[in-house]
């Protein structure tokens, strides 16, 4: 556990002077098992040594070199209220989202009601033709029922 807790304060080491960008300070041993890590920190202008030159891996981190090192990074700041604003963003569009998709569902139950709705109305027009064909049909057999009874009825009631 020491060991890890010693990789991590390597990894957060700084001093508040200038930066190197040749590598490791002379006094990290190139045996030593974080030598790559401090190595390609100080090359990357993460970590930066003390005025000597000198890295002092075995010193105690003080809170003002772990600020110079997380500087180095240049981590953006985000407020809490961008944070907030940014979510508020978010839920606002999935909800407008929602609203959409509730708004195809709809618009999907109406098209299907339309197309039901020109079915009926196809059938309805379909009756009625079958209808008119129907009454065309009923007012032939009533004339011709009317040219047959009618002079029957007539010749039976002159006798």
């Amino acid at each position: 556990m020491k060991r890890y807790l010693v990789a991590a304060l390597v990894f957060v080491v700084a001093s508040a002077f200038g930066q190197t960008s040749s590598g490791a300070p002379a006094d990290v041993p190139k045996d030593h098992w974080a030598f790559s890590a401090v190595d390609n920190l100080y090359k990357a202008g993460i970590l930066h040594g003390y005025p000597d030159g000198l890295f002092r891996g075995s010193r105690s981190v003080s809170r003002y070199e772990l600020a110079v090192t997380l500087g180095s990074l240049q981590l953006p700041v985000v407020s809490l209220r961008d944070r907030i604003a940014d979510l508020d963003r978010r839920t606002e569009a999935l909800a407008k989202k929602s609203e959409l998709d509730d708004l195809l569902k709809q618009v999907e139950a109406i098209r299907a009601s339309l197309k039901t709705i020109r079915e009926q109305h196809d059938d309805v027009r379909s009756l009625t033709s079958t209808f008119k064909a129907m009454d065309d049909q009923v007012k032939a057999l009533d004339s011709q029922v009317k040219s047959v009874v009618l002079p029957t009825v007539k010749g039976l009631a002159g006798r």
